[in-house]
């Protein structure tokens, strides 16, 4: 459909969708593809990136950026939820060094350890599962621990 760009519209160049109901897009009169994009999500407060941050990290986060933050905005509810789950964080935190630190520190590391790196959905948490099958020659952590690292 041929429409009128709006401030909050992206530029695209994909023609596959474009008359489909898949499509986001839609033509501006020179024939350029315009995307629309609008706030979604924004109460949303799962798989957050940093919801495994503890209370000094994420203090150095909001001094560094922020004045990034809209701190009156949509994603105010979010900041909130950081900032309350980074406190429990601290607190267990806290309670796991005192629990396992000594047994920590006596582990013996093998010199020629074993990392799995890739994008998602490439087939990383597959080799992982593999690796763990051979409790011999590897020593790992759950798929969890490995996602959210403290």
């Amino acid at each position: 459909m041929v429409g009128k760009a709006h401030d909050d519209d992206v530029q695209g160049f994909d023609q596959q969708y474009v008359g489909t109901s898949q499509s986001a897009a839609f033509q501006i009169a020179d024939g350029d593809l315009v995307y629309r994009f609008s706030p979604k999500h924004r109460w949303s407060l799962k798989n957050n990136p940093l919801s495994g941050i503890t209370l000094p990290q994420w203090l150095r986060v909001l001094a560094s950026h922020g004045h990034e933050i809209e701190w009156g905005g949509p994603y105010l509810l979010r900041v909130v939820f950081v900032s309350t789950i980074s406190v429990l964080n601290s607190v267990l935190a806290l309670v796991e060094d005192v629990m396992f630190s000594r047994a920590i520190s006596r582990q013996r590391l093998h010199p020629a350890p074993v990392f799995i790196v890739g994008h998602p959905r490439t087939g990383t948490t597959l080799m992982h599962n593999l690796l763990a099958q051979d409790t011999h020659r590897f020593a790992t952590c759950s798929t969890f621990c490995a996602g959210f690292p403290s």
